[in-house]
Formats: structure tokens, sequence, C-alpha cells
């Protein structure tokens, strides 16, 4: 008889509280990020043309 292959079990509820428990530099992270990629997309020169 063949064995069926085992598999892991996922607990979202252990990904939550780890999130929770990390959430200010999640969102540091992510802020900075943002902020960032603004401030780059801000800065660049328009390099489109219209015709009509």
């Amino acid at each position: 008889m063949e064995s069926l292959p085992n598999f892991e079990e996922v607990n979202i509820q252990k990904y939550l509280e780890v999130i929770q428990g990390r959430w200010l530099p999640l969102v540091g992270i992510f802020s900075i990020a943002v902020t960032l990629g603004c401030l780059y997309a801000f800065s660049l020169k328009p390099s489109y043309k219209a015709q009509g």
C-alpha cells in the first residue's frame, strides 16, 4: 500500500499573531517605501508628447 505524503497544516491564527506583534515595524517600512517611491516619481521630468 502506498503512503500518502504528509502535508503541513497552515495555521492562519499563528501568522496573524506574529503580524499583530510586529505591526509597528511593518507600518514603518511600508510608509518609508511609499514615501520614497512618491518622492522619486514626483522628481522625474515628464517624458510624454502629445500630438493633435
